[in-house]
């Protein structure tokens, strides 16, 4: 039996609170009880980014969001049963409970898993200059900035291949030699590394024009400055089941008004606002891109992701935002550098 107390919480808890429990327990599910201890629905990852998406208060019971159709075992566990439940609802756990409906126990898919490597490209734009991290990137590429002791670059490649990516492709441009210098054929890691090599500054997206290696899945792409937990294996499973062309991360942030905000209706005043707080999806630096997508991409031309993805919206290609929850820092800027090395470490225990 596996010790599940700490993905258990009371149907009064808030939206916030299980929030943190998916978090912090490497099953990503948290268990709804009753006052009696008894459990009456689960919320998962899924659930959350549906409530960050209808823009639900995280301060709302949980209750509101749970799933109450939920399928659980006995304690006479049918293994076979469960893993046919498991493919045919796309559930990662399924709850065992005793007579009282109490749960005791936690069947999770990674115990039916062969552990393949995953046929998924992996693109990590590790190109740019940059500039709004020096001095530390005059005569070092961001990527390979030390991080608990890694370069920055080699962490999210750990991530990666823990969670069974075997193919990389590493797009450089600014002080190349030393990226690929480290990282050489990948060997080290037990992956395969090649390297799109940019002539000159491309953009956040114009050397994917670069990328010819398809195989008929998905390509996930993502900035090498981005550290977050999240389990990149979601995001691809939402990519394909809502059969979409492009899909980006994104990541809910407040952003508070240090003045009082002034509303008029032509010259004349309309109301105060004082010093408020907005709420607003931001773009986390992790995408998914079909393979029909790269055609719209120029060979050797200057392209932002930002203006392929309007790009395919405009020619009604199917865009998607799929939000997250989970650690994520982008250490672009001197504060944030110094505000992962403090938490890398402690955030990664629960990766």
């Amino acid at each position: 039996m596996k010790n599940i107390q700490k993905s258990i919480i009371r149907n009064n808890s808030s939206i916030l609170e299980a929030m943190r429990i998916i978090n912090s327990n490497k099953k990503k599910i948290a268990l709804i009880v009753d006052e009696n201890g008894g459990l009456i629905g689960t919320v998962t990852d899924g659930d959350i980014r549906r409530a960050i998406l209808t823009r639900k208060d995280l301060q709302t019971d949980v209750s509101e969001i749970m799933n109450k159709d939920f399928f659980a075992s006995g304690v006479k566990i049918d293994y076979e049963l469960i893993k046919k439940v498991m493919l045919k609802k796309g559930i990662n756990c399924v709850p065992i409970i005793d007579e009282n409906k109490r749960p005791i126990d936690l069947v999770c898919s990674e115990e039916f898993d062969n552990q393949k490597p995953s046929e998924v490209r992996v693109i990590i734009m590790a190109g740019g200059k940059g500039t709004r991290l020096k001095p530390y990137t005059e005569n070092c590429p961001k990527p390979m900035i030390n991080i608990c002791g890694k370069p920055m670059l080699e962490l999210i490649l750990e991530k990666c291949v823990s969670l069974g990516f075997a193919k990389f492709y590493f797009s450089v441009n600014y002080l190349k030699e030393q990226i690929i210098e480290h990282f050489g054929n990948g060997n080290q890691w037990g992956v395969d590394i090649k390297y799109l090599v940019e002539s000159q500054a491309l953009g956040t997206a114009g050397s994917l024009s670069l990328f010819e290696d398809f195989n008929n899945e998905p390509i996930l792409v993502m900035n090498a400055d981005v550290l977050t937990s999240f389990n990149f294996h979601n995001m691809l499973d939402f990519h394909n089941k809502n059969k979409l062309n492009a899909t980006l991360s994104v990541r809910e942030e407040m952003v508070n008004f240090p003045f009082g905000i002034v509303e008029t209706n032509g010259i004349n005043l309309k109301s105060f606002k004082e010093k408020p707080s907005i709420k607003k999806l931001v773009n986390t630096g992790v995408y998914v891109l079909s393979e029909n997508i790269f055609s719209l991409i120029k060979k050797n031309e200057f392209c932002d992701m930002p203006d392929l993805l309007l790009n395919c919206n405009s020619l009604h290609g199917k865009v998607g935002v799929f939000p997250i929850h989970e650690y994520w820092i982008d250490v672009g800027r001197p504060e944030t550098l110094d505000q992962a090395k403090k938490e890398w470490n402690e955030i990664n225990k629960n990766v």
